[in-house]
């Protein structure tokens, strides 16, 4: 028939079932990939948010606000752990001033 001998028929037939598992899978494997990015987007409802050109307000409403800065609490601890000395009284003035905020 093909001229081809039986065992160069068998090879290209495992080949060919080895493509085909290998495709099917991948297959798979985007559908279900697919069918969880909907199922986690499937929550999110709303308008979505489109930003404008800036405009300027000549106009200033509200009070002129005071901005300060923070220093967050861990980084004075931080820097107290850092320390060589570490004496029993300025151990108490650092507490001290986490108690007193």
């Amino acid at each position: 028939m093909t001229g081809l001998s039986p065992r160069v028929i068998r090879v290209w037939f495992q080949n060919k079932r080895c493509k085909d598992k290998k495709r099917s899978q991948l297959m798979k494997q985007l559908q279900q990939q697919h069918h969880s990015d909907k199922t986690n987007l499937q929550g999110l409802t709303g308008t979505p948010l489109v930003a404008g050109s800036p405009i300027r307000h000549d106009t200033v409403q509200g009070n002129p606000v005071e901005v300060q800065t923070y220093q967050p609490p861990w980084k004075a601890l931080s820097e107290f752990a850092l320390q060589r000395d570490l004496e029993q009284p300025a151990f108490q003035q650092l507490v001290g001033t986490f108690t007193n905020t």
